[in-house]
């Protein structure tokens, strides 16, 4: 009688010891493949798909000697060493990270009335560390849903470098006065907001020029000519 219970007692603890082995084997097995699955999962590392959608940019040829030079020429002002511009518009700048930019010698910055008659607002074109360029505003007065950033554009699609000239920067920052937006707004079937409003003409030299123009929640282009 104690010989049969001793032995059912080692049994009951053999197969007590079986099965906590099993579950401890199906757990690591488990948590291999979870582990192998989350590593491949778009979730952690996107796809390129995923990263195309998200920039809003799609893969790019490399570029070539010449252009990568160009880039590298490009002449970034720090906001605080320009003089005449607008204290306001520099810590626009320095807050969003982008420098401005230079065309003849002289910093691409403008001001006019983008949103209300009597409101002084000001605009700069600037470049971004990722070498993007763009358009950035400062509102002087009442600030509509407007962005402050548009016209975002690769550095590469405005500037060139060859061996035979200097580099050449085609990208220009103008003030669309009330006729030339009133004109270019007709031509296009658009109607303004205010028939005195002004606009930012983003001028691509040897291409059309467009006009942006805010009516009071976003800028809307408009195709014109240089």
């Amino acid at each position: 009688m104690g010989f049969n219970f001793v032995m059912n007692k080692v049994l009951n603890f053999l197969v007590g010891l079986l099965l906590i082995s099993g579950l401890c084997l199906v757990s690591y097995v488990g948590y291999k493949r979870f582990n192998g699955q989350a590593k491949k999962s778009p979730l952690i590392k996107p796809s390129v798909e995923t990263v195309n959608v998200m920039t809003d940019s799609a893969p790019m040829d490399p570029l070539d000697p010449f252009t990568i030079e160009a880039i590298k020429k490009i002449v970034r002002l720090d906001p605080d060493t320009i003089k005449g511009m607008p204290s306001f518009l520099r810590f626009t700048l320095k807050r969003e990270k982008c420098d401005a930019l230079e065309q003849n010698g002289k910093p691409v910055w403008i001001k006019g009335s983008f949103y209300k008659i009597g409101q002084t607002d000001y605009a700069a074109l600037c470049i971004t560390p990722d070498n993007e360029m763009t358009i950035k505003i400062y509102w002087g007065g009442i600030r509509p849903k407007c962005s402050i950033s548009l016209a975002y554009g690769k550095a590469e699609k405005y500037v060139t470098l060859t061996p035979e000239g200097p580099l050449k920067f085609s990208r220009i920052l103008g003030l669309a006065n009330s006729k030339r937006l009133q004109y270019f707004a007709e031509q296009n079937k658009v109607k303004l907001p205010n028939a005195v409003l002004e606009g930012l003409e983003d001028i691509v030299m040897d291409r059309k020029s467009t006009i942006y123009f805010c009516n009071g929640s976003k800028w809307i282009p408009l195709p014109a000519a240089i």
